[in-house]
Order: structure tokens, then sequence, then C-alpha cells
């Protein structure tokens, strides 16, 4: 058991550090060569999922086929030549070598495609399939010779759309363009022939459609940026692609939902999906009020003696049959105080006291909860308003994210804290806009923020970087993309605190330096 990488002595056993940083090595190299794939892989899907029940319904002979196969099968077929013409380019062949690479694989597919999905089961070396292939061509009108004309086309497709794949332009007009064709156009056709066609549901492939749409504009998105700021791929990491799949997954699967019970057709089915959902969450929450109450089974026995003792006070001073207050209408006073005794005059029930005191006592955490919070949020903003060094003496002397608690992580996350981050970001781009405009280098009406940042390095030459960072803070916000740590803000905020001491170039004065020798 003492082998190499496993201590024994009295702990666990865990492999060396070497051996995992070397194994967090690999898998990083790994996620570098994968990466660019995941943009090229959207938009395949994005064809396949309209094709498959397209071609299924032109196909009436394959409605034994299983249309989620069919679906692997034609993504698989179309990534053939995408990735072969970007091997062979990588590999420096001549144009005429890759054509001719690229028509021997394509027979070579045809053929295997022809014998597993047209004829029956042979040895693997068999050519007895061919003689039946032979007599199709040879018969005057054979029915099955349409099928292999039908596969025939079919493959021809997929590898004419497998090889745009790799000329085509990271252009998100392009591709919204794109996805308003598919779903405006073939989505609605696909509805009408599958209608009469097929026998079962084109939902699943359209919805596919519209995640992988969503994806692919993400990507897209953050690629073109990419490119036209740096001319480099996207470095994009596996949380913010996790990020991007979870919320596509979660607007499909909304829109799938409210799809479902505004029909009521596909509502029984959508439920019986979540069904394991349902069950987890009914174990959970039985195991969770199970264990709660046999922990609070202790404080429900000394309330229930508190209860009892109120009981009997207020018991002898109020018995239980006690008549309602009189009607003393001359006396406002005295008739209050004999309603408020009459509506706290307790039965002889037990429960009745529990469920008054248990409600009050809910009440009063509720609010004690809330003015908390509110107090905790107005005291951190009348911090910064009154004293911003102070405000930042307090932020910086605060714990970092990891040693915060769960609930402070997540209104770090996703509560109060990001939009006043996103709005303070905007805030500060927009006074550097207005300051630079002030001295004459005001922002165009269709200029880019990374555009106008050439103007802003001739407003303060020596803040370019400042500038630039401010930029990049801005341009993130604008797309979703919120500081994490109060150091990236505080970054973003000295950045701007250095360019507010720093009074623009003037006009003139740039325009007299232009035109020195």
């Amino acid at each position: 058991m003492a082998g190499k990488g496993f201590p024994v002595r009295g702990k666990a056993l865990l492999p060396d550090e070497p051996d995992r940083a070397a194994r967090w090595a690999w898998l990083q190299t790994v996620w570098q060569f994968a990466r660019p794939e995941f943009l090229y892989l959207a938009w395949a899907v994005m064809e396949v999922a309209l094709l498959a029940p397209l071609l299924l319904a032109v196909m009436p002979w394959a409605r034994f086929w299983s249309p989620a196969g069919f679906a692997l099968w034609l993504l698989l077929v179309m990534l053939i030549p995408f990735n072969l013409s970007r091997v062979m380019s990588l590999a420096r062949f001549s144009l005429f070598r890759q054509q001719n690479v690229l028509l021997l694989a394509f027979l070579l597919t045809l053929l295997i495609s022809l014998r597993a999905m047209l004829y029956a089961p042979l040895p693997l070396f068999s050519m007895d399939w061919l003689r039946s292939l032979g007599s199709h061509f040879a018969e005057a009108r054979n029915p099955f010779l349409r099928r292999d004309l039908l596969l025939f086309l079919l493959l021809g497709l997929l590898w004419w759309r497998g090889i745009a794949l790799t000329t085509r332009k990271v252009d998100i007009d392009e591709l919204g363009l794109r996805v308003r064709v598919g779903g405006l156009i073939l989505a609605p056709i696909i509805i009408v022939v599958a209608n009469y066609q097929l026998n079962w549901s084109v939902a699943g492939f359209l919805l596919l459609f519209f995640l992988a749409s969503l994806i692919a504009i993400a990507l897209t998105r953050a690629e073109q940026m990419e490119q036209e700021k740096t001319g480099q791929n996207y470095p994009m990491s596996p949380r913010w692609l996790g990020f991007v799949l979870g919320t596509s997954l979660l607007i499909v699967c909304t829109a799938w939902a409210v799809a479902a019970v505004a029909g009521g057709q596909s509502l029984p089915i959508f439920l019986r999906w979540l069904q394991p959902l349902w069950d987890s969450l009914l174990f959970s929450g039985t195991v969770i009020f199970t264990t709660i109450t046999y922990l609070t089974l202790p404080i429900m026995a000394i309330l229930e003696r508190i209860a009892l003792f109120i009981n009997t006070l207020l018991g002898r001073q109020y018995p239980a049959d006690a008549p309602p207050p009189p009607d003393n209408s001359d006396q406002v006073a005295q008739q209050f105080d004999a309603l408020i005794r009459w509506l706290t005059q307790p039965s002889n029930s037990i429960s009745f006291v529990l469920n008054r005191l248990a409600t009050l006592l809910v009440i009063l955490l509720v609010i004690g909860l809330v003015l908390l919070l509110l107090e905790r949020l107005y005291a951190r903003r009348r911090l910064a308003v009154a004293s911003p060094e102070a405000g930042r003496a307090a932020e910086a002397g605060e714990t970092d994210l990891e040693s915060l608690g769960l609930g402070q992580r997540l209104r770090q996350r996703f509560g109060l804290l990001r939009q006043f981050r996103a709005a303070t970001i905007r805030r500060i781009y927009g006074q550097l806009c207005q300051a630079a405009a002030a001295q004459g280098y005001a922002r165009g009406t269709a200029e880019t923020p990374y555009e106008y940042l050439a103007t802003l390095a001739r407003a303060w030459p020596q803040g370019t970087a400042d500038a630039g960072l401010i930029t990049d803070a801005y341009v993130r916000v604008r797309y979703g993309e919120v500081p994490e740590t109060r150091e990236e803000l505080q970054a973003i905020r000295a950045a701007w605190r250095r360019l507010e001491r720093t009074k623009p170039v003037e006009v003139a004065v740039q325009a007299r330096r232009q035109n020195l020798p």
C-alpha cells in the first residue's frame, strides 16, 4: 500500500502534489484543445436539429429508425469532412490532395452507411450486399433504388454542410439570420410536414434547435468581440461555459413548460419527465421535516409547559364561559379594554395557545430579519456617501468571499451588491465620457466603446491603461459580467480617480502637437 504518491502514516491515502499538478496540467491542455470546438459543435447541432425530422418526414421507409440515433448519425457524418479539412489544412496538404482525400472518405462513408442502414446484417467482409445493390440499378422500376439514391443525396448534403462549417465566419449578424430563418420559416414547415408524415412529436428537435441557437449566439458574440479586440480566440472558462449552458437550458425548459401548460396536451408528459424531481423533493422534504421535528421536541415540551402556565393564569381571571363584553357605547375606553380582554381570552384547547405563540414568534423573526438586512444595507450606503475613504477601509477590513457564510455568498453572487457594482461601473464610465466631452473629445452616436477608446487615449495620453480598464469593465457589464470581488471594483474606482485628478488635454493643444514637425 505504501506505493508512490500514497502516504500511509495515519492519514488518508492521497496522491502527491506533483501527481495532482501533472493531472491538472493535462486537464488544462485538453481544455485548451477542446474549447474552440464548442462553437462549431453548436453550429452543427443547429442544422442537425432541423434536418433530422425533415429528412425522416420525406423518407417514409425510415419510420422505424430511432429519431435520436438518426440525428446522432447525421451529426457524426457532418463532422467527418469538417475535421478532415481542418487536419489537412494544418498539415499543409495541397488543394488537389485534399479533394482526393475527401472524395475517398465520402466513398467509404457511403459504402459503410449503405451496408449498415439499408441491407441485412452480414459478416464483416461479406460483399453479397453489393450484388443486391447492383440488382437495384439493373432492374427497371425497382422500389429499393429510391432508398439508395436518397441516402446518396443525403450523404452529399451532409458532406457539403460539413465542409461549409470550416469556412463559416464568426459573425453574429449572419448567425442571427440563420436563427431567424430556422425558427420562423423552417420550423413551421417541419411542424406541418411532420403532422402528416410522422407519428411522433418533433417538439424535442425544435427545442434542441433553440437550445443550440442560444448557446451559439453567446459563443459567437464572445468570440467575435475577442477577435475584434485582440485577434485571438475568446479565453472561455469551464465555469463561463457551464453558466451559458445552464442559462440556455433554463430558458428552453421554461418556454417548454409554458407551452405545455398553455397547450394542455403535453402537460402530462412534462410532469412525467419531472417525476424523479418530485420524488427527490418529496423524500428530501420528508427527511428534513422529520429531523427538525425530532430536534424541536424539547423546545416544544418547554413551550407546552409555558402555555399551560399562561393558560392557568389567564383561566383564573377569565373563566372559559365568560360572556362577551357589554355594549357600553358611551364609554369608548372601557369598551375597547373589554374587547381586548375578550379577544385575548384563551379557550380550553392548548393547541390554540401554541398556535398563537408560534405565529407571533414567526412574525417577530421575519420582522427582525428584514429590519436587520435593511439596517445593514442603509448603513453601508450612508458610510459610502458620507466618507468614501472610511467606506473603502471598512470594505478592505471585511473578510473575503470565501470566508463568508452561505447566505452572504448568495447575496454577493446574486443580490443587491451585484446590481450596485454594475451601476457603479456604468456611472464611472458615464463620468469618464462627460469629462472627455467637456474638453472636446465627445463620443459619437454610432461609436462603440472600443472605438471611443482611441479618443480617450488622446485625451489622457498618460492614462491609456486606466481608460482601457474602465472601458473593458463597462463592456463586460453590458453583456452581464459583473466584477466578482471587491478588489476588481476597487481597481476600477482607482483608475477613475487617477484620470479624474488628471485634466484632459485640450483639443487645441492636441492639434498643435499633431502639427509639429
